[in-house]
């Protein structure tokens, strides 16, 4: 999957702005910048102090309530995704009855709606951009959780890039450090190709309203949670860590699939078969009322039955051993 995580780390770099920014005088993705440089500097020292000192008199005018976050209306967090769809404000009579916390101010951030610790992940984490993420995260541990606010990234945490980093060192540090196994990535870079243009929003739902008709066509279309990114991505230490922290095996997508329905698509086996060790269902239905097994055969239509024979057969040497 070398291939597909390339192209996610590539996409991001192409759009997001690096030195103009407030972030990115901080640092940027090249790994320089104001705390990039301290950074490496503690890193040769091993004295954090002069660091810690500037992240909080840099960072913390960034964060709502000093960095204890807020509940923001959904509208309000919506706003930057819908205008770089549409090209129009998202205009709405009165504000989102429909809350999400925010810890990094929705008008500090980076062109793609990226936050610090997003760019020390983007840099590749290199020592010093991994000693500032972690000195991030220890001064202020509410950023953990802070997601792209661009329609093409919307969701994607630190948790879910460190995922498609194939790193399941940073991955363990982030989950004991209170990253949320249940953050939802669905960004239009992360859509069906046929679903990508009937994208829209609404004040009372987080994520983008899809068309439930697809063929499920692109390689990026990984399940939105991080366990469906880690099972994509086969990645079974990262799979067998999330479900220890809480990660459900059956949780659902915008499209209703699970992780049987996201490893069907990608007809990746290995994951499917520890899923189901795990306690993932077999018989779940997604919004086109489709199981796992009923999804293999509707894809497989055009392919003839022999396809759809050697699929089903598959899956149910699977279940039976």
């Amino acid at each position: 999957m070398g291939n597909a995580s390339s192209a996610v780390t590539a996409g991001i770099k192409n759009q997001a702005s690096a030195k103009n920014s407030a972030i990115g005088k901080l640092a940027d993705l090249s790994g320089r910048g104001f705390l990039a440089d301290l950074a490496a500097d503690a890193v040769k020292t091993g004295n954090y102090e002069e660091l810690d000192r500037q992240i909080v008199e840099k960072v913390r005018p960034m964060l709502y309530n000093n960095g204890d976050g807020a509940m923001l209306p959904l509208s309000e967090i919506m706003a930057q995704r819908h205008k770089e769809r549409t090209g129009n404000s998202f205009v709405v009579t009165t504000p989102s009855t429909e809350r999400r916390f925010m810890c990094w101010h929705v008008n500090s951030r980076g062109a793609v709606g990226e936050t610090l610790l997003h760019t020390c992940f983007l840099a590749g984490l290199p020592k010093h951009m991994k000693l500032l993420a972690e000195r991030l995260i220890a001064i202020f541990p509410r950023t953990i959780n802070d997601f792209y606010l661009s329609d093409e990234y919307y969701g994607e945490t630190v948790l879910h890039m460190g995922i498609v980093s194939e790193n399941a060192e940073i991955v363990r540090y982030l989950l004991k450090s209170g990253a949320d196994v249940h953050a939802r990535c669905s960004g239009n870079f992360f859509t069906c190709d046929d679903q990508k243009g009937s994208r829209a929003d609404h004040p009372e739902v987080e994520h983008a309203i899809i068309s439930k008709h697809t063929k499920y066509p692109g390689h990026i279309y990984w399940g939105e949670y991080p366990l469906s990114f880690a099972a994509c991505l086969s990645q079974p230490e990262c799979f067998r860590m999330l479900v220890a922290h809480g990660a459900d095996v059956n949780a659902a997508d915008t499209n209703g699939n699970t992780i049987l329905h996201i490893c069907t698509i990608h007809e990746n086996w290995e994951m499917f078969k520890l899923a189901l060790t795990l306690g993932a269902d077999l018989h779940i239905q997604n919004r086109q009322n489709l199981t796992p097994l009923t999804l293999a055969a509707f894809l497989a239509k055009k392919e003839g039955p022999k396809y759809i024979n050697t699929v089903i057969n598959h899956i149910f040497s699977i279940i039976s051993t």
